[in-house]
């Protein structure tokens, strides 16, 4: 797996777009692919992080294949194969959009407890052990001037404990919850 650091100036027209439409945001990542088969690109997760570190906006971005950031000067791009063992804690961020589905129709969950029960509740191989749920409010998606579609965003963070290491890497992998093409579901995991 591929681990970039995108750097942004937040004072840039093109960085507020991006930090103001998620489909900007996605735009952005997919730029690192255009050169990629798409049926070899896997899944690609990516988040702008909450930090502005130094006056620079962060995008971690997570993919199978080696991006190729042509025209971004200020990226870090690294390889990196996790090695998860059963029992082991880690500090994590997730930012995710907690959903319930009713009459074919996902709505953002509302509320700590049932953002925690969320979370709990997707099976990944992970004890949650320590963390808080950061309500962000809503990030809005837009494609054209008329359509704008809300995604509730949650960013969990705290210590994580493996229970199922294959289940847990499958997560990080794959991501966690609906909504990954637009900042969602990436798994950070550091030592405690």
């Amino acid at each position: 797996m591929y681990l970039s650091k995108i750097e942004l100036d937040p004072f840039q027209r093109n960085t507020q777009k991006i930090l103001s439409n998620v489909y900007e945001a996605h735009r952005l990542v997919m730029r690192g692919f255009q050169a990629c088969d798409k049926k070899e690109i896997g899944r690609v997760l990516f988040r702008i992080e909450p930090e502005k570190l130094e006056k620079r906006v962060v995008v971690l971005v997570q993919s199978e294949v080696e991006p190729a950031w042509n025209g971004l000067p200020d990226v870090l791009t690294k390889s990196w194969e996790p090695a998860l063992r059963k029992g082991a804690r880690y500090r994590f961020r997730l930012r995710a959009n907690p959903v319930v589905t009713r009459e074919g129709k996902r709505f953002g969950l509302v509320g700590e407890a049932a953002q925690r029960r969320w979370l709990e509740r997707k099976g990944v191989g992970l004890a949650w052990r320590d963390y808080r749920a950061i309500d962000e409010g809503y990030v809005k998606m837009r494609r054209s001037e008329n359509k704008e579609v809300p995604y509730k965003s949650v960013r969990f963070e705290g210590i994580v404990q493996i229970d199922d290491p294959a289940k847990a890497l499958q997560a990080l992998r794959e991501g966690i919850g609906p909504a990954k093409g637009f900042g969602f579901g990436l798994l950070s995991l550091a030592r405690v």
